[in-house]
Formats: structure tokens, sequence, C-alpha cells
């Protein structure tokens, strides 16, 4: 049989009286300790989840700026063929217009000195006509 005498008792107020105190010094400060680091953990999980959506779209908003951009850039690009080569093209006009007046004057300039030629060689002729005929036949021609 189970005697219950002073010692019994005495254990069991010193077990509470511990229980008491480990619970007050210990279990209790280890529990707000481990709360406090879960809520860290868990707060920097949720802001570093935070932080990436704010990345992802903040990545997102650059590629479609980027695309804008490339695709401004493109539309540029050709405008400033198309306008190139439609100046490229004037300028060939001009310079054909010019080439074209150009050869005509010197055509022009061509046929006056073969007319002038012509009409030296004519002369020329003439009097060699005229120098022949005053040999052959001995006496000058008038």
């Amino acid at each position: 049989m189970i005697s219950l005498d002073k010692s019994l008792v005495v254990q069991f107020v010193i077990f509470i009286v511990f229980m008491f105190l480990l619970n007050q010094l210990a279990f209790k400060p280890f529990l707000r300790f481990l709360e406090i680091r879960h809520q860290k953990i868990f707060g920097k999980k949720e802001e570093a989840e935070k932080l990436r959506k704010e990345a992802e779209s903040l990545q997102k908003f650059l590629e479609e700026e980027l695309r804008k951009i490339r695709e401004e850039s493109l539309k540029e690009g050709l405008l400033l063929r198309e306008e190139a080569k439609k100046e490229r093209e004037s300028f060939l006009f001009s310079l054909r217009e010019e080439l074209s007046k150009e050869i005509r004057v010197m055509r022009g300039k061509m046929e006056e000195d073969l007319k002038g030629a012509y009409l030296e060689l004519e002369v020329l002729a003439e009097n060699l006509a005229k120098g022949f005929s005053e040999k052959i036949l001995g006496r000058p021609l008038s």
C-alpha cells in the first residue's frame, strides 16, 4: 500500500514550484523565441515573395517597353530608309537632268565645231583643187 507522508507532499510542492519556475524562466521565453523566429521567417518569406512578384511585374513592364522601343526604332529606320531613298532618287534625277543639259550643250558645240571643220575642209579642198588646176594648166586661175 502507498503511504502518504510528508516527504511525498514536499516533493510534490517542490515539483510544482520547479514546474512554475521552469515554465516562467525557460519554457515561455523559449516558446516566445520560437514564435518570434517563426514570424520572422514567414515574414521574410512573404516579403521575398512580394519582392519576387514585384520583380516579375517590373521585368514584364521592361520587356514590353523594350518591345515598344524596338518597334519604334524599326519604324523610324524604315522611315529613314524611305527618306534616304527619296533623296537619292531626287539627287539622281537632278544629276541626270544636269548631265542631259551638259550633253545637249556639248552636242551643240560638237555640231558647231563639225560645221566649222566642214567649212575649213571645203575651203581647203577648194584651194587644193585650185592649186592642182593651176599646176596642171600651168597658169593661174582667176
